[in-house]
């Protein structure tokens, strides 16, 4: 389970850095900073929303 969880981490992960070196190529450099921010406020909206799922036991 461990291996699992450790190679599932690495692929989100990559995903992670190839869409946001993607998000850089496609806004202006002005507005990458933006982009940025914008993508890590709503990664973190989904992992608090699946914090809260999981606490309502919507989630096994």
């Amino acid at each position: 389970m461990i291996i699992l969880c450790a190679v599932w981490g690495m692929a989100v992960m990559a995903y992670n850095v190839t869409f946001q070196s993607e998000l850089i190529l496609c806004v202006p450099q002005s507005a990458s900073a933006v982009a940025m921010i914008a993508l890590a406020a709503l990664i973190y909206c989904i992992i608090r929303l699946i914090r809260h799922m999981k606490r309502k036991e919507c989630i096994n």
